[in-house]
């Protein structure tokens, strides 16, 4: 058992290490906005067939508007900035935008719907 925890953690790691490496190379064949579209694309399709694989059922009226907006802007503006970045920058350089993700959504969270900010989880 722990020797799967291991191999999908180094598998993890890994295929999240590419992801630079991979987009940078996308960018020689199209542009910055058709990359991060596809992206968002991709990654809803793929959770939502996980989320329905796994017996859970999309219902945006149960999550509401707000919480839905924060979690389409934010992940979806972090990773604008990260691949119009690859254009600019190097992609081990890029791999710090990827870091302030869950820092900006806690500020997100606070400026716009005035959460309260904790310490922990």
């Amino acid at each position: 058992m722990l020797i799967r925890a291991y191999t999908s953690i180094i598998a993890a790691c890994l295929l999240w290490s590419l992801n630079p490496a991979a987009n940078k190379l996308a960018l020689e064949e199209i542009a910055v906005p058709q990359l991060v579209f596809m992206r968002a694309v991709f990654a809803a399709f793929i959770l939502l067939l996980v989320s329905f694989f796994m017996g859970h059922h999309f219902r945006p009226k149960e999550i509401g508007w707000r919480p839905f907006l924060l979690g389409v802007l934010d992940p979806g503006l972090t990773s604008l900035l990260f691949v119009t970045s690859l254009t600019v920058l190097s992609a081990s350089n890029t791999v710090l935008i990827m870091a302030l993700m869950p820092f900006s959504q806690s500020v997100l969270g606070r400026v716009v719907f005035k959460e309260e900010l904790r310490s922990s989880v």
